[in-house]
């Protein structure tokens, strides 16, 4: 069954309001208008009084649309009745929480964390300090293999599986490529942020992959991508996400960061070279 149009119109919106934030965090002022005027597009589409409560909800910080989880509101924790939801789910027409006035949706099934991580993501989850709050020697892959976007990111996402951070690979990188379609995340300094937000389960956590050649990953002036950071975010880390990226954009600003980056040819040394740049920076 085909999703509300107001509904997509709405989520899309509130995709592109996180994409202008990540373009924020990474000083990319100069796509945040284009993204303007793609959310003006869809805001001109939206009914009346849909549009007044997505400026309302817009300039308190906050999503007009929320996904219905668990039997809840995700928006603000509300008990949904069960008929509430099934027209919900039946899409016919628009319904919205009688909490928060947020449109509900029910949503499709997105990545999990697995409901028993393996040894080594327990310990990476228990670590409360710099980088080890988001990543461990585990989740380094220096000499990526695969030689573009998309195949990079199919690389992340088994990756993720195989450390027991989601459930399901195929699933994440299908996710992070939906993300790819509405702005690149490669960014100035071959630098690249692919990831998956609304990742249910644990916090924060990233895979760092490099690449001596180079992959193509419509980074600006179509220069090659050869340091890729691939993220899952829960729902409720968007504050901490941007200060990460704003925090991992400034370290590798410095070409030399890079280099050093780039020279470690195993696990160890490319987790050793990650935490000793970002020691300043990620506390």
């Amino acid at each position: 069954m085909q999703m509300h149009p107001v509904v997509k119109d709405l989520i899309e919106l509130h995709q592109l309001g996180l994409v202008k934030e990540e373009h924020r965090a990474t000083n990319l002022s100069e796509r945040v208008e284009h993204l303007n005027e793609s959310m003006a597009t869809l805001l001109g589409r939206l009914p009346a009084d849909i549009e007044f409560l997505y400026r309302k909800m817009s300039d308190k910080g906050l999503s007009a649309v929320a996904p219905i989880s668990n039997g809840i509101c995700s928006g603000c924790g509300l008990n949904l009745p069960l008929s509430l939801i099934q027209a919900v789910r039946a899409e016919k027409d628009l319904h919205q929480c009688h909490n928060c006035a947020r449109v509900l949706y029910y949503p499709e099934e997105l990545p999990k964390r697995k409901k028993e991580p393996g040894r080594r993501v327990e310990q990476l989850q228990q670590r409360q300090s710099g980088m080890a709050r988001f990543s461990s020697e585990s989740l380094m892959i220096p000499g990526l293999r695969a030689t573009d976007r998309d195949g990079v990111i199919r690389e992340f996402a088994q990756k993720m599986a195989a450390e027991g951070l989601v459930d399901d690979a195929a699933k994440l990188a299908e996710q992070s490529l939906r993300r790819e379609a509405l702005a690149t995340t490669a960014v100035e300094n071959t630098l690249a942020f692919p990831h998956v937000r609304n990742v249910e389960g644990g916090g924060i956590a990233f895979a760092l992959g490099t690449s001596r050649k180079g992959v193509k990953f419509g980074a600006p002036g179509r220069k090659l991508t050869r340091i890729v950071f691939f993220t899952v975010i829960p729902t409720v880390a968007n504050a901490v996400y941007l200060q990460l990226l704003s925090g991992l954009t400034k370290t590798f600003s410095e070409a030399a960061t890079r280099e050093k980056i780039l020279a470690a040819d195993s696990p160890k040394k490319l987790w050793a070279a990650l935490s000793r740049a970002t020691k300043a920076v990620i506390r």
